[in-house]
């Protein structure tokens, strides 16, 4: 004889959804902080390959204004760091010396960056080149990029020749209308 089962009343549960032990949690956050030493490292490589050197880090900013760029130059000399806009591009190139030898003693280990170095920027045409400045204070770049003065949009006022020669200028309703002006033909 069977017995009913009420309505709702499962025999087996299914199972719970699979969650990952700590353990396993832990290992992946390991792994993950593994692969970002590796990027970093990578990158460090292909810094010095690509400059023979090293890349400073830098910071831009977007001001209002100008752009500010800030990069990290400790122990450059200020005549060792050349700064050159073309066509949109902006590069800071430079050399940092090697640190005087000390007499007696051995590097044990290097870890700033020595050589030459060169960033580039892409920041543009809409600047004013000629207002680009660079200063050089406590170990940091900062190159200050002035904004091209931003041009506004004007309406054109049409004018007609009036009986007599005279030119009359209208204004158009798009804008509030100055007086009008008249000016004589030549």
């Amino acid at each position: 004889m069977r017995v009913a089962r009420p309505a709702g009343v499962r025999l087996h549960e299914p199972t719970p959804p699979f969650h990952p032990v700590p353990a396993m949690t832990t290992r992946t956050r390991r792994f993950s902080d593994v692969d970002a030493f590796f990027r970093d490292v990578d990158r460090l490589f292909a810094d010095a390959a690509r400059t023979g050197g090293f890349a400073p880090r830098a910071d831009v900013i977007e001001a209002d204004d100008a752009y500010l760029i800030a990069l990290d130059l400790p122990g450059v000399a200020a005549d060792a760091v050349h700064v050159h806009y073309d066509d949109g591009v902006l590069a800071v190139s430079g050399e940092r010396a090697q640190a005087e030898s000390l007499t007696g003693a051995r590097l044990v280990r290097a870890e700033r960056g020595l050589g030459r170095f060169s960033r580039q920027f892409q920041i543009g045409t809409a600047i004013a080149p000629d207002g680009i400045e660079a200063d050089l204070d406590e170990g940091v770049l900062t190159v200050r990029v002035p904004k091209a003065e931003v041009r506004k949009a004007r309406q054109i006022a049409v004018g007609r020749r009036a009986p007599g020669g005279a030119v009359e200028v209208r204004a158009t309703t798009e804008e509030p209308a100055d007086e009008p002006v008249e000016a004589e033909a030549a």
